[in-house]
């Protein structure tokens, strides 16, 4: 991992309001608002946090992780329906694979005297 910008505890407020959001987009999510305005914004933010808490590579990975391969519907599901549970798998694999960024983030970055003051609190 490269040189830390931000706090620990920063990172995990970070990576916690994405999940959330994309959590909210999941809830929320009809076959009419799917790739929407909310959606842009928050999966384009989501990228650049990662680029800033880790590499232009861990970017790679992440969108190789949440991207599903094509699939057409077959005769018992229509294209539209198929787009849409796409779109709700694809938000909940950057639920998960944020989740895994949190615990990376949890386990294997040492907390600095901001968090440490912070925790002794």
């Amino acid at each position: 991992m490269s040189e830390k910008k931000i706090s620990r505890s920063k990172a995990l407020e970070l990576i916690d309001q994405k999940i959330s959001g994309f959590q909210r987009l999941l809830k929320e999510a009809t076959r009419e608002n799917k790739y929407g305005e909310d959606y842009t914004l928050l999966y384009g933010s989501t990228e650049a946090l990662l680029t800033e808490l880790y590499s232009e590579k861990e970017v790679v990975n992440f969108r190789s992780n949440v991207t599903l391969p094509a699939i057409i519907a077959d005769e018992e599901t229509n294209q539209d329906h198929r787009e849409f549970l796409d779109y709700k798998d694809h938000i909940q694999r950057c639920i998960a694979q944020l989740k895994v960024y949190r615990e990376r983030i949890q386990t294997f970055w040492k907390t600095d005297k901001v968090d440490d003051a912070k925790e002794a609190a």
